[in-house]
């Protein structure tokens, strides 16, 4: 995550010209102040304190100390980044050092006074408490949480936390990191995320409120949670609360209408992340962001953003200088890329800052989708020429092959552009537009489609965009027209709630195949046709309010099948074998149950709870492979209460070899933590059978000694849209009969 300066700047300089006014008022020389120096040095970061008394409990407190050394002393020091000078902040210190930040609650008001911004303090923490209120990691005092049946951490007497601390030199705001965040998804929410990102400060660009211009930040002196939070939207639709107290100087401003940039303190509530401005100062002119096409990423910007661990999409702009070697699987230096051309393989291309670049640590490797445009005509194996040439791509920003690059990039001709080459049209390919990239209402050119919303016959209620489920909302009698060469399939994706009162959704021409029905996610209209128009159905027919008015609700529409041309979902790739159980699709008749010991997964302690995983593990006679492929997460085992749970992350595989072919799987999902970022899983033979938000296993059919399963990249569960994870708890495999 980029660090960002602005914001403490602006309070520099308003801090200076305060202290030159004052100075002003006394002609008298004033002694020099006394430069405060600690006399303890840390001995740790705060990210290693908080990982090493880490739980996953909401509440939890325990004493800082080493049972087996009652000499070892915890000392940590960081940089004062929190104020109450202005009401927002409310008995609380919050340090930051680099690696993470920790708040200290303190039964102490004013505490601006005496620990301003940017003062380096140094904390011995040792037989202090640590612990949690409410999912927030803090500093505090044990206290018992009758309802919750739970201790957890309140505030500390000010004495307490007085008597640990020592200065360190004068307060310099300078000192205090600004994170930068693209949007609200740059910031997980696993437990790695929760313990580098609490109580952290984060400069979050082009963000509105969803109130905006109507509302007051808060009401005057109230308690009332509604009253105090608002909700802030980001660029992709997603939201979080902005919790500004009732006695907060600015509670009685008007939100601002229009995107803005907005500072605050990363707060923790009850498994939900919330914001805490400082001071009115966190409201912010916009940065205008990079990675649009007209104004993509340079390659070293690009790479900044990957390194900062955050998920970033967008365009890039570089030249094309070559493609990853034969046999290589983690790119490490220079002699894994093909500089010249024609390369041995056509999977990837190799991106720089110049066209004579030819160092890797300053180039992205970008993966080209099989069978599509963008590797057929980008390649350099078949297309020598374009050695050199400029290229335009939009992507993920992610680590691939162990190094900075690009993926899910479609490989259809809307995501990508290479210097002098035409691309040309290729049979059935078609593109994916989410709802908050379209003109609601109004008309949106994607090329080569184009999307009309319109109110219809209902004069009361036109199209809108729904912010908080980032979906397209049309009402009874509104209409949607798509026009372009070649509509063979549209699928909508339906919005989490589209069920309330879903209705018919009639085309002019073609139909859809299945029917709608009760429950759809989606929906699939088939035809032959360069323009079709579908109108909104009176009533909720098909939803649980059906004496209601209709509504469709959609979040996304895929044309084409997103490129594959059959109207349908990406085909399951094709087994090897035959049919005699080395890679046939037909399920053949499972045997007995053999559950797999997940303890045999559990590798080495990495934090916490977490631990690494044994990769290849044999159980039973069969092989085991998990591996990070290409998403940005390496696969880990959860333990808790002495219960293993294999997490599998975007885009990692796991791969089971077995001497007796495999006929059916059962994976039994860990209900607890998987459902929130819960995905799909496609197989490379066979078939799994439908996924949908809340499913408490996933079971593939088939007949194969050898099968790799794919995790999906976003979440359908109930963070539906942010990158997927599958958590297992236990497998049960069934050896053909």
């Amino acid at each position: 995550m980029k660090k960002f300066k602005s914001y403490i700047a602006a309070l520099a300089a308003a801090t200076a010209l305060t202290a030159g006014l004052s100075a002003c008022q006394d002609d008298v020389d004033a002694p020099a102040s006394t430069v405060p120096e600690a006399g303890i040095e840390a001995n740790m970061t705060i990210l290693e304190l908080k990982e090493k008394f880490w739980s996953d409990d909401k509440n939890y407190a325990d004493s800082i100390y080493d049972p087996n050394d009652a000499n070892k002393r915890f000392i940590i020091k960081g940089h004062v980044i929190s104020s109450d000078k202005e009401g927002n902040i409310f008995k609380s210190i919050v340090i930051q050092d680099g690696t993470a930040a920790l708040a200290f609650s303190v039964d102490q008001y004013n505490l601006y006074t005496s620990y301003r911004r940017g003062q380096e303090i140094v904390v011995d923490v040792t037989g202090m408490t640590i612990g949690k209120y409410a999912g927030l990691q803090q500093m505090g005092h044990k206290s018992w949480y009758a309802n919750g049946k739970s201790w957890q951490v309140s505030f500390m007497p000010y004495q307490e936390f007085k008597s640990k601390v020592e200065l360190n030199g004068m307060p310099k705001l300078n000192t205090i990191d600004t994170l930068i965040a693209n949007t609200f998804s740059d910031i997980p929410n696993d437990n790695d995320g929760l313990r580098k990102y609490q109580s952290q400060l984060v400069r979050f660009k082009n963000v509105y409120f969803a109130e905006g211009g109507q509302q007051n930040f808060s009401v005057y002196h109230t308690k009332v949670n509604e009253e105090q939070n608002r909700t802030l939207v980001d660029r992709e639709g997603n939201t979080r609360i902005v919790r500004t107290s009732g006695y907060a100087t600015w509670c009685e401003k008007r939100l601002p209408a229009g995107v803005i940039d907005l500072v605050g303190i990363m707060g923790y509530y009850n498994d939900s992340w919330q914001i805490m401005m400082l001071d009115y100062e966190g409201v912010m002119d916009p940065v205008e962001l990079p990675g649009s096409k007209e104004k993509p990423y340079d390659v070293p910007g690009a790479i900044s953003e990957i390194n900062s661990n955050l998920t970033v999409n967008g365009w890039v702009k570089g030249y094309i200088v070559g493609a990853v070697a034969p046999e290589v699987e983690s790119v490490t230096g220079n002699s894994d890329i093909e500089w010249t051309a024609p390369t041995v393989l056509a999977s990837t291309l190799v991106v720089a800052p110049d066209p004579s670049c030819k160092e890797i640590s300053e180039c992205l490797v970008v993966q080209l989708p099989a069978d599509s445009p963008f590797r057929m005509v980008g390649n350099l194996r078949d297309n020598p020429g374009n050695l050199g040439k400029s290229i335009l791509v939009k992507g993920d920003f992610v680590k691939f092959m162990d190094t900075p690059g690009i993926t899910g990039n479609s490989g259809k001709t809307s995501e990508f552009e290479i210097e002098g080459v035409d691309v040309p049209t290729v049979e059935g390919t078609g593109l994916t537009i989410l709802a908050t990239e379209m003109t609601v209402p109004g008309t949106t050119d994607k090329s080569p489609y184009t999307f009309v919303l319109d109110g219809g016959s209902n004069s009361k209620n036109a199209p809108v965009i729904h912010a908080s489920t980032s979906a397209v909302r049309m009402y009874a009698g509104n209409t949607l027209t798509i026009s372009g060469a070649g509509l063979k399939s549209i699928k909508f994706t339906l919005s989490k709630d589209a069920g309330f009162r879903y209705t018919t959704f009639t085309p002019t021409s073609g139909a859809f195949d299945p029917a709608q029905a009760v429950g759809d996610t989606e929906c699939t209209w088939k035809g032959d046709a360069e323009s079709v128009t579908f109108t909104v159905g009176d009533l909720a027919t098909l939803g649980s309010e059906n004496t209601q008015k209709g509504q469709f609700r959609f979040v996304s529409i895929e044309i084409n099948g997103g490129g594959e041309g059959d109207g349908g979902d990406t085909p399951t790739p094709p087994g090897p074998g035959d049919g005699d159980g080395d890679g046939d699709d037909t399920p053949a008749e499972p045997g007995e149950a053999i559950t797999i010991d997940l303890d045999s997964f559990k590798g080495e302690n990495t934090s916490g709870n977490m631990y690494s995983l044994n990769s290849p593990v044999t159980v039973d006679g069969y092989t085991f492979t998990t591996n990070k492929a290409s998403g940005s997460t390496e696969p880990a085992m959860n333990v808790y209460q002495g219960a293993g749970t294999i997490r599998l992350y975007a885009n990692n595989t796991l791969n089971i070899k077995g001497d007796k072919a495999i006929a059916k799987i059962v994976f039994s999902i860990n209900t607890s933590t998987g459902l929130k970022r819960y995905t799909t899983m496609t197989a490379s033979s066979g078939k799994v059978g439908e996924q949908a938000s809340g499913d408490e296993s996933i079971t593939w059919t088939g007949n194969t000694t050898d099968l790799t399963l794919t995790i999906g990249a976003q979440s359908i569960g109930s963070e539906a849209g942010k990158p997927g994870q599958i958590h297992i708890s236990k497998i049960e495999i069934y050896p053909v009969k």
